[in-house]
């Protein structure tokens, strides 16, 4: 994970043109116990972006297209 996430952080840092911390410092694996809980937490990580101000809605997310 500390791969991935390490890649990911200093490929996305640099098409945005920042620097600095990426991910939070702690993460953890959840399995998904129902419909409801997994539609919840595709809700939450497709808000992420939005949440950061990178993009205004959810449906300018290039990658949810």
């Amino acid at each position: 994970m500390r791969r991935v996430k390490g890649r990911t952080a200093r490929g996305i840092n640099a098409l945005s043109s920042r620097t600095g911390r990426f991910w939070q410092r702690e993460w953890f694996d959840r399995w998904m116990r129902s419909d409801s809980e997994y539609e919840k937490c595709v809700g939450y990580i497709l808000n992420n972006p939005v949440k950061a101000g990178l993009v205004a809605g959810v449906g300018e997310n290039p990658r949810t297209k």
